[in-house]
């Protein structure tokens, strides 16, 4: 048999040398992108992909964990798992609305984050009575999903996704709260309180007192349900002259907190019921009210708005 030139045999050994090389160059490769898409797509109870036909879905989990759901956002709460509970991608620009419900029996104070291909997280704590929603416009991407609790225990629930912008019901015309009645007679104002009170009839209008939120006591010192720093002393005294059901209502750009404490000590905290500005309505009998605002970080102070009304 004739030996091979040996140009050509150098020839054939580069060519099937450059063939195995490049084998194993798409196997490694093939290997590379499998472990891309897996961690890309893995959330820890379960995935959701929302395409142009989406309309709804429901997904399951169980909420709570060790890390501390503020590492996400300044603004997130609660306890959240390490990984993220789902993962959902977005094909194109769509308007959705996450809901978080308990899954079963009792009482069960959850939160939401969902964090955006940029990094950013949408957060949300008790948006209805205590279950939080995030309601908006979602571009393409994957958002990453946690569903946290505000205390230690883990416990089930299902979260809800539905195309379009589900809120509850606004808090005025006809909602949760009845809009602030700003005709009638002038409030008087009256000094007690580190910002100032209010002397309070049953034909006063809507008066908004001024005040800077936070202090050193912990909300637990009021009541064991009440969250945040409060100051030492009250922020307001509201005096009621005769029987009348108010609303007080704390706008401002942080997150703020209230207790109210009535003249027989009885305490009512509030927190986070429209977005993160608390608010109280109750039936109050004559007598003094003190108000505190407070803080829900320790070091913050945010300056706010009181809007007292019938």
């Amino acid at each position: 048999m004739p030996r091979p030139e040996p140009r050509a045999a150098a020839l054939a050994c580069l060519v099937a040398a450059l063939l195995a090389a490049c084998s194993e160059r798409q196997q490694r490769h093939g290997a590379d992108t499998a472990d891309s898409v897996d961690q890309r797509a893995t959330g820890e109870h379960g995935d959701l992909t929302v395409g142009p036909a989406f309309t709804s879905a429901e997904l399951r989990g169980s909420a709570g964990g060790p890390r501390d759901a503020r590492e996400l956002g300044d603004s997130c709460r609660g306890h959240i798992a390490a990984a993220p509970g789902h993962i959902v991608h977005v094909d194109e620009p769509a308007l959705l609305t996450f809901d978080v419900t308990p899954d079963g029996s009792g009482v069960l104070d959850t939160t939401l984050a969902v964090v955006g291909p940029d990094g950013s997280a949408a957060c949300a704590d008790d948006t209805r009575d205590l279950d939080p929603m995030v309601a908006r416009l979602f571009e393409p991407g994957d958002y990453r999903v946690w569903v946290g609790v505000t205390g230690d225990v883990a416990a089930p629930y299902r979260l809800g996704i539905e195309a379009g912008v589900h809120t509850p019901e606004p808090l005025t015309l006809g909602g949760r709260f009845p809009a602030p009645i700003r005709d009638g007679a002038p409030a008087a104002r009256i000094d007690d309180g580190a910002f100032g009170g209010v002397r309070f009839a049953a034909e006063t209008a809507a008066v908004e007192l001024p005040g800077q939120a936070g202090g050193t006591r912990p909300g637990t010192d009021l009541a064991p349900t009440c969250r945040g720093w409060f100051p030492a002393v009250p922020s307001h005294a509201v005096l009621v002259d005769a029987d009348v059901e108010l609303t007080l209502h704390v706008h401002s750009d942080g997150d703020t907190t209230l207790a109210l404490v009535a003249p027989g000590g009885e305490v009512t905290c509030a927190d986070d019921e429209d977005g993160l500005d608390p608010v109280i309505r109750q039936s109050m009998p004559p007598g003094r009210y003190a108000v505190y605002v407070g803080a829900y970080d320790e070091q913050a102070a945010p300056t706010y708005s009181l809007l007292v009304s019938r």
